[in-house]
């Protein structure tokens, strides 16, 4: 299924993209089959400029579930990613087999002109019909909530402490990397980190997203620490003496330290500390 405008005799092709996570395990060989079955597949289902294309290729049947293999492939501008797509497969009567939402998060970013295979699995008991192995199409379901591709940006983090040891920044960039994909045009704050130091003050460390086309700033920021339980710990309003400035399409890591009663931190662990920015 295309989703986009039409161009005419205008056809692209394009280029096979592996997700990282699994480009690490898989094989020439294997990597050599998908560009031929995506040669096989712009053979019979050729793309225009600016346009989003799924086309189902293989199924294999089990005793619990059917999976299904199939290509995503993105003739815009933009990189894309989704990270709930609705979709829809049918049999060539157009009857519907299966209607449902999937988690696409680790389907991860596909650059423009570029094709990624992706598998989903489907369990039998929730057919509305018996899936036959030459009789099935997959589509983008757009009636339901408005199929669309995510355009999203991918932030370098700046400001990271350089005395930080090795294991410190793994986690760090671990944790950045399974943050939410930023939409363009959007702003987020993330909480990476929350305890006492050595002095038991209470430190919070915040990650600042900015995927618009201006600056940002922070001119004041309602903090409020406390216990699963709900009870109080801290409650400020973090006011700059200068409004703290995001740079257009970036991100910035932030700790910020506050004193409060010791008598408190005592009787608090630092595991049941939760934070609200209210």
């Amino acid at each position: 299924m295309n989703l986009g405008g039409a161009m005419a005799n205008n056809f692209i092709k394009t280029k096979l993209s592996i997700n990282t996570d699994n480009e690490s395990t898989m094989s020439s060989l294997q990597q050599d089959l998908m560009k031929e079955e995506l040669e096989q597949v712009e053979k019979k289902h050729p793309m225009e400029k600016n346009q989003v294309c799924i086309d189902g290729t293989y199924m294999v049947e089990y005793d619990k579930h059917v999976e299904l293999g199939f290509f995503i492939r993105n003739t815009l501008p933009n990189k894309i990613n989704f990270e709930n797509l609705p979709l829809v497969i049918t049999d060539s009567k157009g009857e519907v087999i299966l209607k449902k939402v999937f988690n696409m998060i680790d389907f991860g970013t596909l650059q423009p002109m570029c094709a990624r295979p992706w598998k989903i699995e489907l369990k039998k008991k929730y057919l509305l019909k018996p899936i036959k192995q030459d009789d099935w199409k997959i589509v983008f379901d757009a009636s339901e909530t408005g199929t669309k591709a995510v355009n999203t940006l991918d932030l370098e983090l700046k400001n990271v402490p350089k005395n930080l040891t090795y294991k410190e920044k793994k986690d760090l960039m671990n944790f950045y990397n399974t943050l939410p994909r930023l939409r363009k045009g959007s702003f987020e704050i993330n909480m990476y980190k929350l305890g006492y130091n050595s002095s038991k003050d209470v430190y919070i460390t915040l990650i600042f997203r900015n995927g618009t086309d201006k600056t940002g700033g922070i001119e004041k920021l309602p903090i409020n620490v406390m216990s699963k339980i709900g009870t109080p710990l801290l409650r400020t309003v973090f006011e700059p003496k200068e409004p703290m400035k995001i740079p257009a399409k970036s991100a910035i890591l932030q700790t910020f330290t506050f004193k409060v009663d010791g008598s408190l931190v005592d009787s608090i662990p630092e595991k049941d500390l939760i934070v609200k920015f209210e």
